[in-house]
């Protein structure tokens, strides 16, 4: 269950209410081992959320590693976002 921002600098928990962004990847071979033993997460698939401030700033990625990282939205798309509303 998703309980805070997944940005480690950011302390807003989770509340469906004032929206943000919701991030889904699947789990590699050695996450899904690993999970599977812990939690029987089944589904292989792993949920995340940024919260309405940071979803603006940040995405997130997943590499191949099985790492899940903060990427800073760039500055040309972040003035195109804005201008279209």
């Amino acid at each position: 269950m998703i309980d805070k921002c997944a940005n480690p600098a950011c302390h807003a928990h989770f509340d469906h209410q004032i929206g943000g962004k919701f991030f889904r990847f699947h789990l590699t071979k050695a996450e899904v081992s690993v999970i599977r033993d812990a939690t029987q997460n089944c589904h292989k698939v792993i949920h995340y959320w940024l919260c309405p401030i940071c979803s603006k700033m940040f995405r997130l990625v997943h590499s191949d590693t099985g790492k899940v990282a903060l990427r800073r939205i760039a500055k040309e798309f972040e003035v195109a976002v804005y201008s279209v509303s």
